[in-house]
């Protein structure tokens, strides 16, 4: 392997990965506090500067989006890790300086969203990978026999799993094998039919109740919160682009858009 290759596999510690948020995000915030000084509308939140900032951004946060399914497409789950904390981190940036100017209007709520997913994230990677260091091996009940009842009934879910795989992925190891995108794509019934014993799984061995709270349930938050973002952020493209004059709300429409339609 050579060097280059091995840099960008290299695991981001925490404290690079604070580097670059903080950084990044300052940054942010001196091209927020630097536009409203240039002449005519490069200052604005829509003029040449700022909404070209905000196209940017927005491209960058979804490619981070992109990337942090890399593990899941066969690519080096690090390497995908390290392109989604730089996209996303500047991508938020030149988001937040688009949006300063405007931390009143309804759609100031996707930096809330932004903001939240940052939050979690971190605390994902720092605090809670502490946590879960700390309770990995240590789940006593993990190790206890389940009652016969219990264990008739995981047998047969893994009986059912184990069929269901040697048609959607044949050779691959049931208790290995996680859906990827590509499953969804492909056999998206299959996929979800297996996805749900899978749960009913991990309801019956109460895999969850193992762990804390904030443990068992952050990703499913950050996917909702990611997932709530992406769809904030195509409704707020589309309602300015194309109801600029909803948006102008009688003012003048001095930002680059497709129409100016109203309600």
């Amino acid at each position: 392997m050579s060097r280059g290759a091995s840099v960008a596999d290299a695991d981001l510690s925490n404290a690079a990965l604070a580097a670059i948020v903080a950084l990044t995000l300052l940054a942010g915030v001196f091209l927020a506090a630097l536009a409203p000084s240039l002449p005519g509308d490069w200052g604005r939140s829509g003029g040449p500067l700022l909404q070209g900032a905000a196209a940017l951004g927005s491209a960058l946060l979804l490619a981070s989006f992109a990337a942090v399914l890399a593990k899941r497409f066969g690519r080096p789950g690090r390497r995908g890790f390290r392109s989604h904390v730089w996209l996303a981190s500047v991508g938020a940036a030149l988001t937040f300086a688009h949006a300063a100017g405007n931390l009143g209007r309804p759609a100031a709520l996707l930096l809330v969203l932004l903001a939240a997913l940052i939050l979690l994230g971190a605390w994902s990677r720092v605090a809670g990978a502490r946590r879960m260091a700390a309770t990995f091996g240590e789940k006593r009940r993990a190790f206890a026999r389940p009652d016969p009842e219990r264990r008739a009934r995981l047998a047969a879910i893994i009986e059912e799993k184990r069929a269901l795989l040697a048609t959607l992925a044949p050779g691959a190891d049931e208790g290995l094998f996680s859906p990827s995108p590509r499953h969804w794509l492909k056999a998206p019934f299959k996929t979800a039919a297996y996805a749900r014993l899978v749960a009913t799984e991990a309801g019956l061995t109460q895999a969850r109740a193992q762990v804390s709270p904030a443990q068992a349930w952050w990703r499913a938050a950050h996917r909702l919160l990611a997932w709530s973002f992406v769809a904030g952020l195509f409704l707020h493209i589309v309602i300015v682009m194309w109801f600029a004059g909803y948006v102008a709300d009688g003012d003048e429409v001095y930002w680059l858009h497709v129409a100016a339609w109203d309600f």
